[in-house]
Parts: structure tokens; C-alpha cells; sequence
């Protein structure tokens, strides 16, 4: 499944990383498991 973001809701480095994070794609991941406390 590929999912596309608006420019205002995902922000890119101008390295191509992801905004605060700092990862490349290829850093990431195929699959990512988030958790939390609701």
C-alpha cells in the first residue's frame, strides 16, 4: 500500500530526509508498529 501526503502534512529536508526525524526512506522500516496511551 502506498499512501501519499500533502506537502503541508509531511515536510521534507531539503536532504530528502523527513522533518525532526531525519530519516531517509530507506532508513525505514517496510512496516512500523506505533504505541501509545490513548
Amino acid at each position: 500500500m502506498s499512501k501519499y501526503f500533502a506537502e503541508s502534512e509531511l515536510i521534507i529536508n531539503e536532504d530528502g530526509s523527513c522533518f525532526h526525524l531525519h530519516l531517509r526512506p530507506e532508513q525505514v522500516a517496510d512496516k512500523v508498529i506505533l504505541v501509545g496511551d490513548p
